[in-house]
């Protein structure tokens, strides 16, 4: 995760990712954490578990 926080830094068009390959939750936490830098993470797991994510900050 630091690695991406970092290329959102340099390259602010960067902050934006889509997370979707297991285990989701920990990294989603870690993500949404690093705001402003990451400007939105969305999910990509269809409805499993939907309202537990967008209660941890995704988007669409």
């Amino acid at each position: 995760m630091p690695f991406m926080v970092e290329l959102a830094k340099e390259f602010p068009q960067f902050g934006y990712i889509k997370e979707e390959a297991p285990p989701v939750i920990g990294r989603t936490r870690e993500l949404c954490a690093a705001r402003p830098v990451i400007r939105r993470v969305f999910r990509a797991r269809g409805a499993h578990g939907l309202l537990y994510e967008s209660h941890l900050g995704t988007e669409g």
